[in-house]
């Protein structure tokens, strides 16, 4: 039974259990975790949700890959090269709009702040994908927690 959530250890998240028990997230956990904001952040922000999303943390990035972001009427566009082009400039647009929001979004999960974001969409497959480079390594602050 989980009584709270608090940052320790320079930053990372642990779970204290009721009966005083302090645990480390995993970094599935905390990937999951930020799986689960980017999904909530896609369907308020841009109104609808990916059918699947996997992140991954490998050094000092978390990779974030959506698949099935496009609506059907985006899909429509993008049989033409005008409506592609117009696709990837508006969706591309409103993710950068919203920098400031998801910087704050992963700052928060994993305890460091985010440097830059980079994203990219692709219009064939519908996937988009959003590279954050963060201001620590924390593939390896995992590692050391985890043997702690």
């Amino acid at each position: 039974m989980l009584s709270e959530s608090e940052n320790i250890d320079g930053g990372l998240r642990r779970t204290r259990h009721r009966n005083g028990a302090v645990k480390t997230k995993s970094r599935g956990m905390i990937e999951a975790e930020i799986s689960e904001a980017l999904i909530k952040f896609e369907k308020e922000y841009m109104g609808r949700g990916p059918i699947e999303t996997r992140t991954y943390i490998i050094e000092d990035m978390v990779i974030v890959r959506m698949k099935g972001v496009m609506t059907r009427a985006e899909s429509r566009l993008t049989s033409s090269g005008e409506g592609l082009d117009l696709i990837k400039k508006v969706r591309i647009r409103l993710i950068e709009e919203a920098r400031d929001m998801l910087s704050a979004i992963l700052a928060e999960i994993t305890g460091c702040a985010c440097r830059s974001m980079h994203t990219d969409i692709s219009t064939v497959t519908g996937e988009r994908v959003i590279v954050f480079t963060m201001e620590c390594d924390l593939e390896t602050r995992i590692k050391t927690l985890d043997k702690s």
